[in-house]
């Protein structure tokens, strides 16, 4: 199975036909990310949660959102897995779902989008720089100020410890675990 985010909803397809799963309100779904305990984790605006087949091969959605206060006009982004634990990003929050309770910590600033490399959990914080996120706190990557009015598009790992920073329209940068070139 192969599962997509979609304006329309949550769109799956099985290798023969294409499958959509409908949000309530018809809300879009913005990110997906398939766990192997068999539930498939989407963000959307203002809701994010989890779907699961039923006995009979259907969809069926367990929203988390209630579970915690979620800001208004959020949208989650972004969806990693890491140390067992579920992270939705918005631009405001980070909600944390361990697979029992739901956990908000609040962006000391506007984030732009989470990236995971290296296993790292990574965000660009507008006006800012680079952090890291770990535990359930922002720690800002120094020398990292170089991106406060760069747009980062993507963070991918280059080797064992060195990242690429891809940014909009200003190149490509190496960081090395202590510089950016």
């Amino acid at each position: 199975y192969i599962y997509f985010a979609n304006s329309e909803g949550l769109v799956v397809y099985n290798g023969i036909s294409w499958q959509t799963n409908i949000l309530k309100e018809n809300l879009p779904v913005r990110s997906v990310l398939a766990h192997n305990s068999g539930k498939i984790f989407t963000g959307s605006f203002e809701e994010f949660g989890y779907w699961v087949y039923d006995a009979i091969g259907k969809l069926r959605y367990t929203s988390l959102s209630s579970l915690t206060e979620v800001e208004n006009n959020d949208e989650i982004w972004k969806i990693y897995l890491r140390d067992e634990r579920v992270y939705f990003q918005s631009f405001t929050s980070i909600y944390i779902y361990d697979f029992d309770t739901v956990e908000k910590v609040m962006a000391p600033y506007t984030m732009l989008f989470m990236h995971n490399p290296n296993g790292e959990l990574v965000t660009q914080i507008l006006e800012n720089g680079l952090f890291r996120f770990s535990g359930n706190d922002f720690h800002k990557i120094p020398g990292s100020s170089i991106f406060a009015q760069r747009k980062v598009h993507a963070i991918i790992p280059y080797d064992d410890k060195s990242w690429m920073i891809c940014t909009d329209n200003e190149g490509i940068y190496i960081y090395d675990g202590r510089n950016f070139n």
